[in-house]
């Protein structure tokens, strides 16, 4: 009896975390619908073998709800990203573990908006989550921190500055059930569970406040994989740019755009460069990584055909919006990394003219979104002509000119 009513209190604790992540992170709530648990006296800690996730009874019992959270999270990103089936041939497992650590720790961080207490155990003290560059492990994959931890000898710079667990590189969990095996089948089932566990994701962001809805850098990691753009730039600015005499104002739609593929001014017999272009990408909670990945496809369409005649700014945006970067290449697009996942509001694009651009306003903004907001004053544009890009056919602006492309999930 008494055997059953603790085994009731390990469940209790372990529902009770999942719920709570089903309001805050979703993603790895549903991932873990998909994952078993066990308890196992022998161990010592926690540890995932690729396939369930299994917990010390006396560990279990020490953890705190939001430390409980922070091991599910960590257990089941082994997990979804195949840590536990494979390996580097000719590699030290335990330099291999470091670097898995590091990446799925700093993109629970993430996920927490960088709060390092969410990745703290008590009697662990803060995971790792830097690489031994300085930067988040987010920005990298495991194959690229594995390198930098081989070439800047790493454990031996963090043993010069004393014991491992100070340092953040006592493990925690176990990973010598690791199987580094080849399964084919499970490894489809891995990536359906991720692609299944977005989808909710997306479904329940709108729920989700901005904290908790923002978007993960490993799952922009995906973003690598553009698709096709859909808009003919040079024939859409030729349209909307090629005369700087006309009144762009913030006039109603021109509905030659309106319900056809995007389509920016033809580059000219002169070879001028396209300049001083702001691209304002939406990350609000009602954007999934399709329609994220479709804008971000979209620009990339634009450096593809302009050939190096591009040069522009990228904003991310929801109810706040982050600094312009400018870019020119695919490969300083890519380092231009999203963030957002709250409301959206429109209003910051054009209230932050004044700050971000103190000598040259832009010539042109772009805003790439479901356009699922209030629509901002008919002079807050400064003059500036805007372009919306609209990822529906049912949002349509009171002005400005429009374009449409299609999602297809």
């Amino acid at each position: 009896m008494e055997k059953s009513r603790n085994l009731n209190i390990y469940i209790s604790k372990l529902q009770q975390a999942r719920i709570e992540l089903m309001r805050t992170n979703p993603f790895y709530a549903v991932l873990l619908m998909k994952t078993s648990f066990g308890l196992d006296e022998y161990a010592e800690t926690a540890y995932t073998n690729g396939d369930m996730i299994a917990f010390n009874p006396d560990f279990l019992s020490s953890l705190s709800n939001d430390e409980v959270q922070f091991v599910l999270m960590h257990e089941v990103l082994h997990i979804a990203l195949n840590h536990c089936n494979r390996s580097i041939e000719g590699i030290d497992p335990y330099l291999y573990n470091i670097a898995c650590d590091i990446v799925v720790n700093s993109n629970i961080l993430y996920s927490f908006n960088m709060d390092t207490k969410r990745i703290t155990l008590k009697e662990y003290g803060e995971s790792i989550h830097k690489t031994p560059s300085g930067k988040e492990g987010y920005f990298f994959t495991v194959e690229q921190v594995l390198e930098m931890i081989i070439k800047e000898d790493f454990l031996k710079q963090k043993s010069k500055k004393g014991k491992n667990k100070a340092n953040g590189l006592d493990q925690f969990d176990d990973h010598s059930f690791w199987k580094n095996d080849d399964d084919k089948d499970k490894e489809e089932e891995r990536k359906q569970n991720i692609v299944n566990a977005k989808k909710i994701r997306d479904k329940m962001s709108k729920t989700l406040d901005k904290q908790a809805g923002k978007v993960s850098q490993m799952l922009l990691r995906e973003i690598d994989k553009y698709i096709n753009a859909q808009t003919d730039w040079k024939e859409v600015l030729q349209n909307f740019i090629q005369n700087d005499n006309v009144d762009y104002s913030f006039n109603p739609p021109d509905r030659r755009f309106q319900d056809n593929e995007f389509i920016l001014p033809d580059l000219t017999e002169k070879d001028e460069k396209i300049s001083n272009i702001w691209f304002c990408v939406d990350t609000s909670a009602s954007i999934s990584d399709t329609e994220l990945t479709q804008s971000l496809s979209e620009i990339k369409g634009a450096i593809d055909q302009f050939d190096g005649k591009l040069e522009a700014y990228l904003s991310y945006f929801d109810a706040s919006i982050s600094e312009p970067q400018s870019f020119s290449t695919f490969e300083e697009l890519k380092k231009i990394r999203p963030v957002g996942g709250g409301g959206t509001s429109f209003d910051v694009i054009f209230n932050s003219l004044s700050n971000f651009f103190k000598d040259e306003f832009p010539s042109y903004i772009i805003i790439l979104t479901d356009g699922k907001a209030p629509y901002p004053e008919e002079t807050v544009n400064k003059g500036i002509p805007v372009l919306w890009l609209i990822n529906n056919d049912y949002e349509t602006p009171p002005r400005g000119r429009v374009g449409r492309i299609n999602i297809n999930e």
